[in-house]
């Protein structure tokens, strides 16, 4: 892992040798890493506040000594690999879900390819937007979770959350699960219980005088808001559907419609949590809020992944695949997972069938 971070560093690096002028919400966040350095904050008039990114911009603002286009670039590049990060991650979990070999590495790439083709996903990336590199926190953490690491999911998530408020809800209903399940880690959670609320209102308050600013400016609404439409909850599924597009959200349906069937716990758990974040975003603009594609950019990421999966269930059902799914789901409950079953073609019991080991 740490080599694919490496590399994606190294080209972000090499990204900024293209155009590389960050947009209005980076720029503010670099005066505010230099105003937090020198002991003078003042967020009044800014964006809303990303407690994450100013505190990178804080700890490299004293690089503006040395040349001042120092802290710029390094944001820039940090969040270019982010980017390049987020599409890895697309790729290996997709690539996972489905089992691995030739097929599951077309799954990734069908993912990974969704995600970087995402309306204005490389015009975030190319302008140090902070909406990718939380989708590479949150897929990485969904990893980790897999892999049994909890204690890392909960810190990568935690850093996501510092980047996307829309994230926190979800992370709270994780820390409810991972407290009953795993008790050592309960001072971890206390302490992201205190963190959160701390890092996104506590600097705010000092910079502006008031404790909520952040969530003012989000309801802002500027002229291309959403939410100054006729009905902003329907601008906001039209949104999301021409962000996801027909064809991902018919595979994500297949992909959904086998884990039912098959009890994939892992795949029906990130549906879930997807189709709850549209709701958020649905919500959230028909309340007030922009309907900024970056709050609902972490669903359409997981949206690309199951995809990806959806993509080879159909490419396995082959002629003849179709009639004999049903005789394979009827009988699947007597036969343990993966056992032969003499009784069924080769093609109507594939690998990706098999429970997912999380």
């Amino acid at each position: 892992m740490w080599k694919l971070i490496a590399a994606c560093l190294a080209l972000g690096g090499v990204s900024l040798l293209a155009p590389s002028e960050p947009s209005y919400d980076p720029l503010a966040w670099l005066i505010w890493g230099r105003e937090l350095a020198h002991l003078h904050l003042d967020t009044s008039g800014g964006p809303s506040w990303k407690p994450l990114p100013v505190a990178f911009t804080t700890l490299v603002a004293p690089l503006d000594e040395v040349d001042h286009g120092l802290p710029p670039a390094l944001w820039m590049a940090v969040a270019r690999a982010g980017a390049l990060l987020a599409l890895a991650l697309a790729f290996r979990l997709a690539r996972r879900l489905g089992g691995g070999g030739v097929a599951g590495v077309r799954g990734g790439l069908v993912a990974a390819v969704a995600l970087f083709l995402t309306p204005d996903w490389f015009q975030f990336a190319a302008h140090g937007s902070e909406a990718p590199l939380a989708v590479a926190l949150m897929l990485w953490a969904i990893e980790r979770q897999l892999d049994g690491q909890r204690a890392h999911a909960v810190c990568l998530a935690t850093l996501a959350c510092l980047l996307r408020p829309e994230l926190v809800p979800f992370l709270g209903l994780y820390g409810l699960w991972v407290w009953r399940a795993e008790p050592r880690l309960r001072p971890l959670l206390g302490g992201v219980l205190v963190l959160l609320p701390l890092a996104w209102i506590g600097p705010e308050w000092i910079g502006s005088g008031m404790p909520l600013d952040g969530g003012a400016q989000a309801r802002s609404q500027p002229a291309w808001s959403l939410s100054l439409a006729e009905h902003p909850w329907l601008r906001a599924l039209e949104r999301v559907h021409n962000h996801g597009g027909l064809p991902l959200e018919l595979l994500a349906a297949v992909a959904v419609a086998v884990a039912v069937v098959r009890r994939r716990g892992a795949v029906l758990v990130l549906a879930g949590a997807a189709l709850a974040e549209t709701g958020l975003f649905v919500a959230m603009t028909q309340a007030g809020f922009s309907g900024n594609p970056r709050y609902v950019l972490p669903a359409v990421a997981v949206l690309s992944v199951l995809a990806g999966w959806g993509r080879r269930i159909w490419r396995s059902w082959r002629p003849g695949g179709l009639a004999s799914f049903g005789r394979y789901t009827r009988i699947s409950r007597q036969t343990p997972a993966g056992a032969a079953r003499p009784d069924l073609p080769a093609h109507a019991s594939p690998a990706w069938l098999l429970p997912l080991r999380s």
